[in-house]
């Protein structure tokens, strides 16, 4: 398995089990909700699973990544979501929970983490993860990076969520 398939599948794993539950895999109309990916990112062929991801530089040998999904949860809130997610990984030893908090999208319910996980290659890679919710619809954007530069990376998601909105 390559690096860079490695890490979407790190992305999709993680994405799956945020949403365990959804009543459908995407939204009625994608069309509900738009934002500005990071600069430097070019947009790749969506995946089986519907996500969209994002392909940034490299550095040290490793792909950073952003994978953008959505789907519909009537059950939950983001909190819930993202606190029910991260009890599953508490059984994962490579996996440290660094941070998870609610975060601040206008109009919208938000929750994020961060997590870092140690790969079979002996790279470290950080993961954070930002859920955003409206009626229903959950929008996940996870942003993978080394641990060593994951810093400017996760700057760089949270400057393009400024421009995330209901609507187009």
């Amino acid at each position: 398995m390559t690096r860079r398939a490695l890490i979407i599948g790190i992305s999709s794993l993680v994405f799956a089990a945020a949403l365990l539950g959804c009543g459908s895999s995407s939204p009625k109309d994608s069309s509900d909700w738009s934002y500005n990916r990071p600069d430097g990112f070019k947009q790749q062929d969506k995946q089986k699973n519907g996500a969209t991801v994002f392909l940034g530089p490299k550095d040290d040998g490793f792909q950073s990544n952003l994978l953008v999904k959505a789907g519909t949860n009537w059950k939950d809130n983001a909190k819930k979501i993202g606190e029910d997610t991260l009890a599953r990984f508490k059984s994962d030893s490579s996996v440290t929970v660094k941070e998870q908090e609610p975060y601040t999208v206008p109009d919208s319910d938000a929750y994020t983490w961060l997590i870092s996980k140690k790969l079979r290659s002996g790279v470290t890679a950080s993961q954070r993860q930002f859920l955003v919710m409206k009626n229903g619809i959950v929008v996940e954007f996870t942003m993978t990076a080394s641990d060593k530069e994951f810093t400017k990376y996760d700057q760089a998601l949270a400057d393009s969520l400024q421009s995330f909105k209901w609507g187009r």
